[in-house]
């Protein structure tokens, strides 16, 4: 689970506030600061690399942080959506390829329709 710390913080304090967090290894810690204004983010980096979106302004800063399933799940969850004979499939693919090269965004929108749909059927239809 991601968290966000907020209020002013200086790098060096940033570990010891997310210390308490439920922390995996491989979550980063950023700090995005404007100002006297700072938040620090514990994300999931590489392993998300379009989940969060940071914007800063006169004293402001603020981050926009999506849920994050691990991967295999997601590709579980897409592989049988490509399978399915009334999804494009090869359309599927190409959209993860994107995403996860970092082109474009397509899990705010499309995939994580697919993916929702799929768990869906799943659960209900399988």
């Amino acid at each position: 689970m991601t968290g966000i710390v907020g209020g002013t913080i200086a790098d060096g304090s940033l570990s010891g506030m997310t210390a308490a967090m439920d922390y995996e290894s491989w979550y980063e810690t950023e700090r995005f600061a404007e100002g006297s204004c700072g938040i620090g983010l514990v994300h999931y980096g590489e392993r998300d690399p379009l989940g969060s979106a940071v914007w800063r302004g006169t004293d402001r800063v603020g981050v926009i942080h999506g849920a994050f399933v691990d991967r295999e799940h997601l590709d579980d969850l897409l592989a049988g959506a490509c399978d399915r004979p009334f999804l494009d499939g090869e359309e599927i693919r190409r959209l993860r390829r994107e995403h996860l090269a970092g082109e474009a965004n397509h899990m705010t929108g499309v995939l994580s329709s697919v993916t929702t749909l799929e768990s869906w059927l799943r659960r209900r239809i399988d």
